[in-house]
């Protein structure tokens, strides 16, 4: 993202025109914010369980607080400025403290979503925290389940056009095709879309979290991760 903005910023990103994008449903002030790069889909990580090792499910991330899910809970490690944000959202939605009584809980680090989500269907852990909606799995007969927080935590993806693209006018046209429906249905599949009734989206993107940048300056990543080891890294 910040990659994005520096190019639009030197003005090296045409602006995206077409119908798509002045659909209202679109809503192109919000999601082409520099008229220039503009908003495509939003992934969601959330929380999901082995229906096995935990059949009562979860309907929100306080439900992780049980005792009875010592040891079985997956949790992301500080290996990318992302996932600094992940535990900044967590500490926003349900206090300081969350953490505190997460980490008490002794959960098992994971490097990445897809390594969790796997321990899960696996039956290694109980619960994950943050994989990707394990719709597939269940389809496949996973005992699985997932499901979605009132605010959920995911990373916005956006396209950006090139004023120096060898052929802008085709990028013009695949640009539009992302942002229409038929291009919504395709690209955010188990994930969510920038427009309502997209059938193959697990919702909109308007409910999925703004990463905060801003905050995640080197400082405060190194002030945090000593925080955040002490608590689930201790000794």
């Amino acid at each position: 993202m910040v990659g994005i903005k520096q190019r639009s910023q030197q003005g090296h990103i045409a602006n995206p025109i077409g119908p798509a994008f002045d659909n209202p449903d679109y809503n192109r002030k919000e999601r082409v914010p520099e008229n220039t790069y503009f908003e495509i889909n939003a992934t969601v990580l959330t929380f999901s369980w082995n229906k096995e090792l935990f059949p009562k499910g979860m309907k929100d991330y306080p439900d992780l607080l049980d005792p009875s899910l010592s040891g079985k809970i997956g949790i992301p490690g500080l290996v990318a400025p992302a996932y600094f944000d992940f535990y900044q959202f967590l500490e926003e939605q349900y206090g300081a403290e969350f953490i505190t009584k997460l980490a008490a809980l002794k959960p098992r680090v994971y490097p990445s979503a897809l390594p969790m989500a796997q321990a899960v269907v696996s039956g290694e852990i109980a619960v994950g925290t943050s994989t990707v909606p394990l719709i597939d799995e269940m389809q496949k007969g996973a005992p699985v389940g997932w499901g979605l927080a009132p605010k959920v935590w995911g990373a916005r993806f956006y396209g950006q056009i090139l004023k120096n693209a060898p052929k802008p006018n085709a990028a013009q046209v695949l640009a539009n095709l992302m942002v229409s429906k038929s291009g919504q249905e395709a690209l955010a599949r188990v994930t969510t879309a920038t427009l309502p009734n997209i059938s193959t989206a697990i919702g909109e993107t308007k409910n999925v979290r703004h990463l905060n940048i801003a905050k995640l300056t080197p400082d405060f990543m190194n002030e945090y991760r000593a925080k955040w080891q002490k608590l689930f890294q201790p000794g």
